[in-house]
């Protein structure tokens, strides 16, 4: 609360962990990531261990081939304002 008071903007998080602490490869990361990865997905990467580093590519790669579409935060909130906006009308 006292982080989202003195922010003065809205929190974005992420919520999908690669949990590149626990899943050691590259293509542990990757597997685990395009597993949980949806639309409107945050994907929180690290890059202080080499195999988020490598899995990036490879995630990157996979879920553009299945038609996603990367954007930044700023693009994702206006997208989803113009849904919303779509599905009240």
């Amino acid at each position: 609360k006292t982080v989202r008071s003195g922010a003065g903007m809205p929190l974005i998080l992420w919520n999908v962990d690669p949990q590149d602490w626990n899943h050691k490869t590259a293509n542990e990361v990757a597997n685990h990531v395009i597993q949980y990865a949806g639309d409107g997905s945050i994907i929180l990467m690290h890059d202080i261990y080499s195999s988020s580093a490598k899995a990036a590519a490879e995630i990157i790669h996979e879920l553009s081939r299945k038609g996603y579409k990367f954007v930044t935060v700023s693009e994702l909130l206006e997208i989803k304002k113009q849904r919303l906006k779509e599905s009240n009308a």
